[in-house]
């Protein structure tokens, strides 16, 4: 079990990595990790979530976190599903075999799981369940693999090679197991309907009950976590004496851990989830969060939920390379806290400008009028209770371009911004190097100003991405802005205007969504690069045609609620991968035939 020592360090290593903003993420099947499937079980699943348990407490009998884990045999067809995406379905037969050979006693049909208790200490106390067909059979083959097994009257007790001890008692059809004999008075009547609908919905999970931990323990984390966000602030300021920049840094800390508070004492149940599923052809990650009935989060999430149908629903498009979209209400005292940490941004930004030097002190002027009015307008547009807004890009080689549009509470100021800008541009280059249209004409009630800049021939990759000039468009509508650009973005925004205009779905989408498609972003790279590897990446994704990565988030009156998800054509890529290793995870050398490989299996 971790304290708080240990707990301290996990937590602020991993503000280390949220400061650094960096994400990877791996799909790694190894025929060897289902081996070691029963004793994960059996010893480690016990001790998996204990580096959380340290933040939490809860007296019995109610767990405070309940973990899942769903039957063996959904288990073993979602593996075969992802192993047949990846385009490696003969490592099935390893798989079985390995299941038949370690999970001998265990039942396939029912969910395993874990509960964790909190009493008088940080540590949690723990009992895992495991459904079981023959307990002697699972006894047996730990004693093999393991350590060793001593049989009493009331319990039986493995010891691991490494000295820890785990007790085993079975009642009914399931086999409980802890760390203390203690443990097996909190045996609950029905272990699956702790579970409630977990077993269905993932591959393994868990649910967190927020208001089952004491308040004390609460506050310890927050300020864990406040520690480790100031530490991350001290190195800062060291490395960087810009006061104002401290300043900005340390407001929206402060806002930043007003959030954290609420979240923390504010939610009522917590769900994290990871499933592999065929319907959607796709792996997910759910976070799901409830809101304490009647709280300040319960009341922002019914807020958030009302803000109608998007008018931008055209710049999604299943064509692009990447789109987005969001459509959600704030409220007054959000988008007050909002301009408050926005104008300190501002104020440095300006600061940094004037400093440079890059700017005349007339461009420098024109340039902060610029800035601060188009702020003007997005405080104004919040202040109205709602965002909205959508964008898209298309990544040919050559031919890229992207369209985006936002609502806007006065858009004239906008367009007034852009003309002070482009008198500002027009003193400063030739008509060879700008052309300008303004008022250049209507697009479906949109007034557009057209942009023109000559890409200089030194320019090679601009070149590549644009040709030999790229477009920028400044549309102004209805309590809406519009901005375009590539090669040719009217044809684009066009499209998006007219999807948005005629959508008959606007109503049914989530108040937010990024969609990233692979497929075209490699054969972009392909094409701008010149390797031919993108290009068999491109093919391999567009034949499977599932290449999309997404982050969609919800929010209604019951709460709200994330997903990421990847879709399995991500997973050709791997089997790819594998052939180009040549025999690797028991393929053949070149012509890819199937090569068994012998499998131990332990004695009966």
């Amino acid at each position: 079990m971790l304290g708080s020592d240990s707990l301290r360090t996990v937590i602020r290593h991993n503000i280390d990595q949220d400061i650094q903003d960096s994400e990877h993420c791996i799909l790694e099947i190894h025929v060897s990790t289902f081996r070691n499937y029963l004793f994960n079980s059996l010893a480690a699943l016990a001790l998996m979530v204990s580096s959380a348990g340290s933040a939490f407490c809860q007296a019995p009998p109610e767990p405070a976190i309940v973990v899942s884990i769903a039957n063996v045999q959904e288990q073993l067809g979602d593996a075969k599903y992802l192993l047949d995406a990846a385009g490696m379905g003969q490592l099935e037969f390893f798989l079985r075999v390995q299941a038949d050979s370690y999970l001998k006693g265990v039942n396939n049909d029912k969910p395993a799981g874990a509960l964790f208790f909190f009493e008088e200490t940080p540590e949690p106390k723990f009992l895992t369940f495991v459904p079981v067909d023959n307990l002697d059979d699972i006894l047996n083959t730990i004693s093999q693999n393991i350590g060793e097994v001593e049989e009493g009257d009331d319990y039986t007790t493995i010891i691991s090679d490494s000295g820890e001890e785990i007790v085993v008692k079975q009642m009914g059809d399931y086999a409980y197991m802890s760390d203390n004999a203690d443990m097996f008075s909190y045996i609950p009547e029905d272990p699956a309907a702790m579970l409630e609908d977990l077993p269905q919905r993932y591959n393994i999970s868990a649910k967190v009950f927020g208001q089952r931990i004491p308040e004390d323990l609460r506050n310890q984390a927050i300020e864990i976590i406040r520690e480790g966000y100031e530490d991350q602030l001290d190195q800062l300021a060291m490395s960087d004496d810009d006061e104002l920049s401290a300043e900005i840094r340390e407001q929206n800390f402060e806002v930043q851990m007003e959030a954290i508070k609420q979240f923390v004492h504010e939610t009522d149940g917590l769900v994290l989830g990871m499933a592999a599923n065929a319907d959607t052809k796709s792996i997910y990650f759910d976070l799901e969060m409830t809101p304490l009935a009647g709280s300040a989060f319960a009341q922002s999430c019914e807020d958030a939920a009302g803000a109608g149908p998007t008018r931008f629903a055209g710049f999604v498009s299943e064509e692009a390379a990447f789109n987005m979209n969001m459509c959600f209400s704030v409220k007054p005292e959000d988008a007050e806290q909002y301009q408050s940490s926005m104008q300190g941004l501002i104020d440095q930004a300006i600061t940094d400008m004037n400093e440079d030097g890059d700017f005349t002190a007339e461009q420098a002027k024109v340039a902060e009028q610029a800035i601060r009015d188009l702020v003007d307008v997005i405080n104004e547009t919040m202040a109205e209770g709602t965002m909205d807004g959508g964008m898209m890009v298309m990544a040919d080689p050559g031919n890229v371009n992207f369209a985006m549009g936002m609502a806007a509470a006065d858009p004239g100021k906008v367009e007034k911004t852009v003309k002070s800008i482009v008198a500002e541009l027009e003193a400063e280059l030739s008509p060879e190097e700008m052309v300008t249209n303004l008022d250049a004409g209507d697009l479906r009630g949109v007034t557009m100003h057209e942009l023109i800049f000559t890409i200089p021939e030194g320019e090679e990759e601009a070149r590549d991405m644009f040709g030999e000039e790229v477009k920028i468009l400044v549309g102004i509508g209805e309590k809406a802005v519009y901005v375009a650009g590539g090669s040719d973005p009217m044809s684009l925004l066009a499209g998006a205007l007219e999807e948005s205009d005629n959508s008959a779905s606007a109503g049914e989408m989530l108040p937010m969504q990024f969609n990233l498609y692979l497929e075209p972003i490699m054969r972009f790279a392909a094409g701008v690069e010149g390797e031919p590897m993108m290009d068999d990446m491109a093919d391999t994704l567009a034949d499977a045609g599932n290449d999309r990565v997404s982050i969609t988030a919800d929010i209604n009156g019951d709460g709200m609620s994330m997903r990421f998800d990847i879709q399995d054509g991500l997973l050709k890529l791997i089997g790819v991968a594998a052939q180009n290793f040549g025999g690797g995870g028991g393929f053949g050398p070149a012509d890819n035939d199937f090569v068994p490989v012998p499998t131990p299996v332990p004695n009966p």
